[in-house]
């Protein structure tokens, strides 16, 4: 289900390699608020609370006290190391997301290429994160989601380390392929995780949480690879910034004692 967010940078890519030359930018920003005017209303009048989470939650009440019972539950002895592990690797997987999202095409067109051109890079980018979220779901079904995320998340790291020092587009469209599965699909695995991790009370906030701190990553990595980028005039430190965040993901997840497979 959430390889619905690649299709989407899929989309986004390919629109902009007309939308932006035709007409402008601006059209972009027009584009991507239709899905607010047209899937919200949609999901919220057809989309449905799962059996479970009525069952928990059925009243205004009880949804309170299940708000409580569900923060209780994931600082719950025992799980709360656990708890802020789940942050700390949301946060570095999405540093990485929203970082390279942002930067990837302007790190290209630094590097010489033509506007159209550098996109190509961030529809691999996305284009990988759709296969490998795909497959990273099976493997991660098969040989548990502490075993895949590690490795998804060193995969990532490798495959941007070895993009800044790459040559060649062929190979450079590649790494950014498998540097997408090694962002995107590893958040993907890190949410399916997080759920499996908590009693039923506990996991929309369990999720929640992840997904907030997350987002603080996803604040920071668009800004500090920008201020990477401006302070040595190219893209090699900003690589190596994503390779870091990667491998700090990828120890955190190997470290996780308490947690569902």
């Amino acid at each position: 289900m959430q390889s619905g967010y690649p299709v989407g940078g899929v989309a986004a890519s390919l629109l902009a390699k007309w939308i932006i030359p035709e007409f402008s930018w601006h059209w972009m920003y027009l584009i991507a608020a239709l899905p607010l005017i047209t899937v919200l209303p949609a999901a919220w009048r057809w989309l449905p609370e799962s059996a479970e989470e009525q069952s928990v939650a059925a009243s205004r009440e009880e949804r309170r006290d299940a708000a409580r019972a569900g923060l209780r539950a994931i600082f719950a002895p025992g799980i709360r190391t656990t708890t802020v592990m789940f942050w700390v690797m949301s946060f570095c997987s999405l540093l990485f997301v929203y970082g390279a999202n942002t930067w990837l095409p302007t790190l290209m067109q630094d590097d010489g290429r033509g506007f159209s051109s550098s996109l190509n890079f961030l529809l691999c980018f996305n284009l990988g994160a759709i296969v490998g979220g795909i497959a990273a779901g099976w493997a991660a079904d098969r040989w548990g989601s502490k075993i895949v995320v590690t490795a998804s998340f060193l995969v990532g790291a490798l495959a941007v380390l070895a993009f800044s020092g790459a040559d060649g587009t062929a190979l450079l469209l590649v790494l950014a392929a498998v540097a997408g599965y090694g962002a995107v699909a590893t958040q993907t695995l890190i949410n399916g995780w997080v759920t499996r991790s908590y009693p039923a009370q506990a996991r929309t906030t369990g999720v929640g949480w992840s997904l907030g701190i997350g987002r603080i990553g996803g604040i920071v990595g668009p800004s500090v690879t920008g201020w990477i980028v401006s302070a040595t005039s190219g893209g090699t430190a900003a690589f190596l910034l994503f390779t870091a965040v990667g491998v700090v993901g990828a120890l955190v997840a190997g470290a996780v004692r308490h947690a569902a497979r």
